[in-house]
């Protein structure tokens, strides 16, 4: 891993964000860290990954909890960059190592995923946006 430059970063959620739903995984995430690689060799480590998975049979991938990028923006040229830059390589990969472009996006339904994604060929969220809902 260390060719891929990693670090550990802390989210950083607006207060809108924290208002609408809080969440236990992203509170533990802003106190203990998760990891990123660097945004210039992202696309390397996504073929040294999908080209292993592709050699092994795998013909396509599911990609979780995307929306996380738009909270670890901060010295890496802002949300917008940092999404823009890990979809575009992710696609570009996916492209590359799998034949028939099954790439699955999954809690990428922040606006910078959205409207980073040109060639994904799903894109899917576990809930609705409903900030005032009781039952949550």
């Amino acid at each position: 891993m260390e060719k891929y430059n990693p670090k550990i970063a802390y989210p950083i959620r607006s207060p809108g964000n924290i208002g609408n739903l809080r969440d236990i995984a992203v509170d533990s995430w802003e106190k203990y860290g998760v990891g990123i690689l660097d945004p210039e060799k992202i696309l390397h480590f996504y073929n040294d990954l999908h080209g292993y998975l592709a050699s092994s049979g795998v013909d396509g991938v599911r990609v979780d909890v995307q929306n996380i990028l738009e909270t670890l923006g901060k010295g890496y040229g802002g949300r917008v960059s940092l999404t823009r830059q890990y979809q575009l390589a992710l696609e570009e990969s996916v492209a590359k190592n799998f034949k028939d472009n099954i790439l699955i996006c999954c809690m990428g339904h922040n606006s910078d995923s959205i409207y980073s994604s040109k060639k994904s060929a799903v894109a899917r969220a576990s809930e609705d946006f409903m900030p005032k809902e009781p039952t949550f």
